[in-house]
């Protein structure tokens, strides 16, 4: 179903178990989204972990969008939910966001997307990110983040996320019309070309 360097995930039968690498270096990127009523069993070491989740249903976000799935309802949860996986991190952002990285994980209780992928996680100092080691420049990268030529460099705002976000939910939106609705303000303000006086916020 998933996998990286740090996360797989499977299904076995009707199960859906995540295998984590690394798990105690990597334990504040998984808090981020595995909430008790995501847990049913942990099991292994301190090291390598298996995680049985509770989830009835787990799908790519690639998947949603092929399916024609994502109306205005989900790609305002998708917006909220990856806002907040963004403000639990704290310390930490997601430099930038791939939508193959993204999944919807589906419980009796709950429904929510989430950003798998580690290595896309930066620490911050600051309210600016400490970048210190290569990252993939691609076209949800924010723009003031295109021109870096040397690292380390830790001269640009975590606001950098913001616009890498809105940049994957307008290409998900298409031609679909979304003026003045509550998203479309959302991302006009992660949109901003000053990196100071962009935000997250979605009312």
């Amino acid at each position: 179903m998933y996998s990286d360097s740090i996360l797989k995930l499977v299904k076995k039968g009707d199960k859906h178990i995540l295998k984590v690498k690394k798990y105690m270096e990597n334990e504040y990127f998984l808090k981020t989204f595995l909430s008790p009523l995501l847990i049913k069993k942990t099991e292994g070491g301190k090291e390598e972990i298996e995680i049985s989740l509770t989830t009835t249903n787990i799908v790519s976000l690639a998947d949603l969008v092929k399916q024609n799935k994502m109306n205005l309802y989900s790609l305002e949860l998708l917006f909220s939910c990856l806002k907040n996986q963004l403000e639990l991190l704290d310390g930490y952002t997601i430099l930038n966001f791939s939508p193959k990285n993204i999944y919807y994980f589906q419980t009796k209780l709950i429904n929510q997307f989430v950003y798998l992928n580690v290595a896309d996680v930066f620490r911050v100092s600051d309210d600016k990110i400490i970048i210190d080691r290569p990252f993939q420049k691609t076209k949800h990268t924010a723009p003031e983040l295109k021109n870096i030529q040397k690292i380390p460099n830790n001269k640009h705002l975590k606001s950098a996320s913001y616009w890498s976000l809105a940049s994957v939910i307008k290409e998900i939106i298409g031609k679909k019309n979304i003026e003045y609705t509550k998203l479309y303000w959302a991302l006009q303000r992660c949109f901003v070309k000053d990196p100071e006086h962009r935000f997250l916020l979605l009312i």
